[in-house]
C-alpha cells in the first residue's frame, strides 16, 4: 500500500491521544469529492469522531472480486482491548525458512504468541476457497449443460434428417452426386444455427450482467467462452448431419420406365 496523502500512524497515536484514522482514496472521493480529507472527522462503527491523518490507495485485502473497496484503518494502540493483530514479513528467499525465527523473536517479547503462520500463498488460498469452490461447481455444471445441448441438438438434427430419407435416397437416384446432397442439407442447417445464434448470444450476453458481479479476473461475456460454446453445439449439428445413412433401393423399380414417380419414391425404405 502506498501513502497518498497525510501521514502514518506513530507512537503518538496511543490511548490518551486522539482517535485516528486512515481512509483509503476510493473512500476518500465517496465522503469528500475532490476535497483534502486530512484534518477532517469520521464516525467509523461505534468509534466517533476519527480525526483522517492519511489517505492511501485502494487496496483488495479482504474481498479480492473488489477492485476498489472503502475502508477505513485505525491505529492498534488505540484498541487496548484488540487482541487479534499479525504482522506481515516480507522475504528474499522461502517464506517457511523465514517463520521459525519470526516466531521465536516474537515470543520473544514476552507480550506475544503466535497462534497462526501462513504463506502469502496460503492465505489467498483460505480466501479463495469459497470462490474457488463455486467456481469449479459453475465449470461442471456448465460443461454439462453444453453436453445435454449438444447431445439433444445432435438427436434433433439426426431426426430432421432421418425424415428426409425418401427425398434423400431418391435425389442419388435420380443422378444428383452424393457430395451435392450432403452440402446441401448442411447448408440449410448451417442457416438454422446461425440464425439461433444469432438469436442466442445478444441474449446470452444481456444475461451475463446478472452474473457480472459474481466473477472476476475474466469477463462475464468471455468472447472465446462464446466462440468454444458456439463451435461446439456447430460441429454437433455437422455431426448430425454428416453421418452417413444407409438407404435400400431397389434397382428394378427406380430403373423400370413403366414406373411413375409417385411409385418410385415408395420402393425406398430407410434401414
Amino acid at each position: 500500500m502506498r501513502l497518498l496523502a497525510g501521514r502514518e500512524f506513530d507512537w503518538r497515536d496511543d490511548e490518551a491521544a486522539q482517535p485516528v484514522a486512515i481512509i483509503s482514496e476510493s473512500l476518500s472521493h465517496r465522503l469528500f469529492l475532490s476535497e483534502n480529507p486530512i484534518g477532517k472527522t469520521l464516525d467509523f462503527g461505534n468509534r466517533k469522531g476519527l480525526e483522517i491523518v492519511g489517505v492511501v490507495n485502494s487496496a483488495s485485502l479482504w474481498m479480492p472480486q473488489s477492485r476498489d473497496p472503502m475502508a477505513v484503518y485505525v491505529a492498534l494502540m488505540q484498541l487496548p482491548t484488540y487482541n487479534s493483530s499479525s504482522v506481515d514479513i516480507r522475504t528474499t528467499g522461502n517464506p517457511a525458512a523465514v517463520a521459525p525465527a519470526a516466531r521465536r523473536v516474537l515470543e520473544s517479547l514476552g507480550r506475544h504468541f503466535v497462534l497462526r503462520e501462513e504463506t502469502l500463498e496460503q492465505r489467498a488460498a483460505r480466501f479463495l476457497a469459497t470462490d474457488r469452490m463455486i467456481a469449479m461447481l459453475s465449470s461442471f455444471f456448465g460443461g454439462l449443460a453444453l453436453l445435454l445441448a449438444s447431445v439433444g441438438l445432435y438427436g434433433l438434427m439426426s431426426y430432421a434428417v432421418a425424415r428426409r430419407t425418401s427425398e434423400i435416397g431418391l435425389r442419388i437416384a435420380l443422378g444428383a452426386q452424393p457430395a451435392s446432397v450432403l452440402a446441401l442439407i448442411l447448408q440449410e442447417v448451417m442457416l438454422l444455427m446461425l440464425a439461433g445464434m444469432a438469436a442466442g448470444i445478444p441474449a446470452a450476453l444481456a444475461a451475463s450482467r446478472l452474473i457480472s458481479s459474481m466473477v472476476y479476473g475474466v469477463a462475464a461475456n468471455d468472447a472465446l467462452t462464446i466462440l468454444l460454446s458456439s463451435s461446439i453445439l456447430l460441429a454437433a449439428a455437422a455431426l448430425a448431419e454428416s453421418v452417413p445413412r444407409p438407404v435400400v433401393v431397389d434397382q428394378r423399380f427406380c430403373s423400370s420406365p413403366s414406373r411413375s414417380m409417385a411409385q418410385k419414391r415408395h420402393m425406398f425404405k430407410r434401414t
